[in-house]
């Protein structure tokens, strides 16, 4: 078989998944509440992002890749797509996915993404309309009208006041592959305002807790049905089998982990197996969505983490790194693979995200939520303020959205937004505010909340210690010349995130000076009544961070919180490995930032 001619679009699709793969986490709440429908999608999808693979390679890639139950049943969907390589022929193919994807579930639903492919199969399947008919806005419309009716499917979506995850997902996917395909310039509805009243789980929505494992294998039986295995349904729920050229993948949901890992060793030579633990995920799940009375958004340059931004119900924003010609938002890049790429001498460079995207999401935020506290990365560092600024003023007449600039990046932006968002989930925000009383209302609350994120950007401080300088020069942030002395002398400038960009306080040659620099800067650090939060940040020194410094300064710094993140990859980018950082913020026994001349006045920012 040949490479897909149509395989840009398959990539199209792919890419537009992954951008939207933190919205679909936050509302996958079916089958189960855990979160993960946008990471096991991305992951899935991943064979589509890579190199053209022929048809047989892409599908076998697929089955492998798949994650979840929404990825083991996308997958599905593919074989039979790509079992047609050519144009004209995708109306078979997708007819025949969405035949293998329904016969893949044992209990199959209606409100799912297998209600997507039915609509897809109406459209344009082999008896259906061809891509060439023209728009493509009715086959659109259409589909998003599939995914808008799904909470009245299941009640677990009206519940929860969300439209299914898997479903939109690949509507999204849908989306782009179709666009990609068409060569007319229509202009479509974004997914924001097709669904913007459904892509956030309601406060006080009832999600029940799960227990038992998430399983995913893959087994090599040397046969080419699924027979052997078909009984495995039983040990489990959400079953999806579905085998190719000798290899068998299931996943199921089952409460005997070891019971399931006896069959699939007894069924064949097991070639890969990952288990998720449902109880830890659900709860999770269920802790993100506990809304404070303001929901705290970032971008990603702040050096926190997806799974930080899940634990306290963050929304973070993602830039754009480029790297060997590929695109990737730097929440969903692998650090490990940009630092060894940056090592072997490859161009890499960041981008924001466009326009309407940002815009996007801003009135995605906004109609999901009464109040948004949108703490930026400095605007000395990026025009995103600006951007966010111009849309609220603009556009959100209910003046529900703050736009605070940070005056800073990496950890310093992520150690203020951290204890912001942690402030607003405590429950203590009316206590803190002067004004409050024993009724104290949500309005109250979410100004106090915007009263610490505005102290904690003051108080906040940062070192950040560069390794080489060649980095900064690729980048355009400093010039080849200073850089070529620089690298000379083996000068190596630590740098402190300001209102103003970037400050040089100090340049040391070796990192036994950087450790001596951090050392005395701890030691200058004013007493606190309550302890501080240290953000310790590696780019591809991990293991030394961590060894080294992570247990030094519990040492130095008595009380201290001290947490080990990666570097924000925006940062990253431009500073290269070998850099580090420790970023800082004290908090009083009340829990209130305070600076190294004492507690911030209210409002002082």
């Amino acid at each position: 078989m040949t490479v897909p001619e149509y395989w840009s679009a398959l990539a199209s699709g792919g890419g537009a998944v992954v951008q939207w793969g933190e919205v679909l986490d936050r509302i996958n709440v079916f089958p189960v509440a855990d979160g993960d429908t946008g990471a096991n999608l991305v992951a899935s999808f991943a064979p589509l992002l890579g190199d053209p693979l022929e048809s047989g390679e892409l599908r076998r890639e697929l089955l492998l890749a798949a994650r979840g139950n929404s990825g083991n049943i996308a997958s599905q969907f593919f074989a039979g797509l790509v079992a047609e390589p050519r144009v004209e022929g995708l109306g078979r193919g997708i007819a025949r996915g969405r035949e293998l994807a329904w016969s893949a579930v044992p209990e199959p639903q209606q409100g799912t993404m297998l209600s997507v492919f039915d609509g897809l199969d109406e459209q344009l399947g082999a008896a259906g309309r061809s891509l060439a008919d023209g728009s493509m806005a009715g086959v659109l419309d259409s589909l998003a009208q599939v995914v808008r009716r799904t909470p009245d499917q299941l009640p677990i979506l009206a519940e929860a006041g969300v439209v299914d995850a898997g479903a939109l997902g690949m509507f999204i996917f849908f989306e782009q592959f179709l666009c990609a395909l068409g060569s007319g310039t229509e202009a479509y509805p974004s997914v924001a305002q097709r669904f913007g009243d459904l892509l956030e789980v309601q406060p006080g929505a009832r999600l029940s807790a799960e227990t038992g494992f998430c399983i995913d294998a893959v087994v090599r039986t040397g046969e080419s049905g699924t027979e052997s295995l078909a009984h495995l349904g039983a040990l489990g729920s959400s079953a999806v089998v579905h085998a190719h050229q000798g290899l068998v993948k299931i996943h199921l949901h089952a409460e005997d982990l070891q019971s399931v890992q006896r069959a699939l060793a007894g069924a064949g030579e097991v070639v890969r197996f990952a288990s998720d633990d449902l109880s830890e995920q659900t709860r999770e799940f269920t802790d993100r969505h506990t809304h404070g009375s303001i929901h705290v958004v970032t971008d990603a340059a702040g050096s926190l983490t997806a799974d930080d931004a899940a634990r306290l119900g963050v929304t973070l924003l993602s830039s754009y790194v480029l790297c060997d010609g590929a695109s990737t938002p730097e929440s969903r890049m692998v650090s490990g693979d940009l630092y060894a790429a940056m090592l072997r001498g490859a161009r890499v460079s960041t981008s924001q995200a466009s326009l309407q995207e940002r815009h996007d999401i801003f009135s995605r935020l906004n109609g999901a939520h009464e109040r948004l506290v949108y703490v930026t990365v400095g605007s000395a560092f990026s025009g995103i303020h600006e951007v966010a600024s111009a849309w609220q003023r603009t556009e959100d007449s209910a003046d529900r959205m703050c736009v605070i600039d940070s005056g800073a990046a990496s950890g310093k932006l992520g150690l203020s937004v951290l204890a912001t968002a942690e402030f607003a989930r405590s429950g203590t925000a009316a206590n803190a505010n002067a004004n409050a009383n024993a009724n104290a209302d949500a309005d109250a609350d979410a100004d106090a909340v915007i009263d610490f994120a505005r102290r904690a950007v003051i108080c906040a401080d940062e070192l950040i210690f560069l390794d080489r300088l060649k980095y900064l020069a690729a980048s355009g942030r400093l010039s080849k010349t200073a850089a070529f002395f620089g690298e000379a002398l083996r000068l190596k400038p630590i740098v402190t995130p300001a209102a103003d960009g970037a400050r040089k306080v100090g340049t040391v040659r070796s990192r036994r000076d950087q450790l001596l620099f951090a050392w005395k800067r701890l030691a200058s650090l004013p007493p606190v009544s309550g302890h501080y939060l240290v953000l310790l940040q590696y780019t591809d020194n991990e293991s030394w961070l961590r060894a080294e410094v992570a247990e030094e300064v519990s040492v130095r710094l008595p009380g201290a919180r001290v947490l080990v993140r990666p570097m924000s990859l925006t940062s990253g980018a431009h500073m290269g490995p070998g850099t580090w950082a420790m970023a800082y913020l004290g908090l009083t026994a009340d829990g209130l930032p305070v600076s190294a001349q004492g507690p911030v006045a209210k409002g002082g920012a």
